[in-house]
């Protein structure tokens, strides 16, 4: 009888980031941490088998303490200009993330 290996648990960065798919929060977060803020590697490493759901949850309340990403998602009617600077802030890429949380907040 074969057995699988064990899990082991993976606390690398990374490795986790490599495991998601791209278009998944946890890819995201996974990102996110990679660019060097303490703060979200921190809950990447803490969540590693987070669902999309829970991800979504910490990216909008963490995310939200940027001032920037505050305004942003709070005001629908923030312009093009914040949003450009925004732009400049997250990875092109991720914006999709950026606009699931708007959604969340504000519907269609």
């Amino acid at each position: 009888m074969h057995l699988p290996a064990p899990v082991q648990k993976n606390n690398d960065v990374a490795d986790i980031a490599a495991a998601q798919s791209p278009h998944t929060p946890l890819a995201a977060l996974a990102e996110l941490a990679a660019v060097g803020s303490s703060r979200y590697r921190n809950l990447i490493v803490e969540n590693p088998a987070a669902t999309d759901a829970l991800v979504l949850d910490i990216l909008d309340s963490h995310l939200a303490e940027d001032d920037l990403l505050l305004h942003a998602l709070r005001n629908p009617a923030i312009g093009l200009f914040l949003f450009d600077r925004l732009a400049k802030r997250v990875p092109a890429h991720l914006g999709w993330i950026v606009d699931s949380l708007r959604l969340r907040r504000f519907g269609p």
